[in-house]
């Protein structure tokens, strides 16, 4: 399990985000268990950290009510769908490309 953790600073820089932004979110309570610092500063684990990213790239997305950003996770997953098949339809023609060598290797000897 990774164990690192992320200052706002370092999430900031990782995101590409501003400070302000990136506290706005934090300031909705949406993530929850965010730890501090000794100096008070808050850190997030890596999950906390993706949850982050997700939020911020919905922010962007100009999507501000919870049924606008499930919907745009319902339409990013339909085309995440649509590539698993087209991906999955490019492996099992490579499969059988293979296949065929098998045999036509094995009638060879």
């Amino acid at each position: 399990m990774n164990n690192e953790t992320y200052t706002v600073a370092q999430a900031c820089e990782i995101l590409g985000a501003s400070r302000n932004v990136v506290r706005k979110i934090l300031k909705r309570g949406t993530i929850r268990g965010i730890k501090r610092q000794r100096n008070k500063y808050r850190v997030l684990d890596a999950e906390q950290l993706e949850l982050l990213r997700t939020l911020y790239c919905l922010n962007r997305g100009g999507a501000t009510t919870l049924p606008e950003r499930k919907a745009i996770l319902e339409a990013k997953k339909r085309q995440m769908w649509e590539k698993l098949k087209e991906l999955q339809t490019a492996i099992d023609f490579i499969e059988r490309k293979v296949e065929i060598i098998d045999q036509t290797t094995n009638m060879g000897q």
